[in-house]
């Protein structure tokens, strides 16, 4: 199971942006709907982007947790949860521009039945 949406946060920054709740609480909604499915956080930087005293996987991981606490703190059991820090190494769109950039400092979302996991 795929999910199309990501959060995208400010350049060097793991804080959940202004209307980041819109689609976590959606995305709560989903994980209460299939309850054989974890939803997995996936973090992600731009290459070279780093954080408050860290590098580009520390600051995925950090991002990837910043979902997953909101996550549980509105209710979802973190048997639910799970997150993945893919660092700079999953860059996506044109790195060269603004909005490219933009969107390689996201966290993404996938289901994963849970015997997978």
């Amino acid at each position: 199971v795929s999910f199309r949406g990501a959060l995208i946060f400010d350049e060097g920054s793991a804080t959940l942006t202004a209307g980041s709740d819109v689609l976590l609480t959606r995305l709560s909604e989903l994980v209460l709907r299939y309850p054989g499915f974890t939803l997995v956080c996936e973090g992600h930087a731009a290459p070279g982007e780093r954080g408050r005293g860290g590098d580009a996987l520390d600051l995925s991981a950090q991002r990837a947790l910043a979902a997953q606490r909101f996550l549980g703190g509105i209710g979802l059991p973190p048997a639910h949860l799970a997150s993945e820090a893919h660092g700079d190494s999953q860059a996506e769109g044109d790195g060269s521009s603004p909005e490219g950039r933009a969107l390689q400092r996201r966290v993404t979302f996938r289901f994963q039945r849970v015997a997978d996991r």
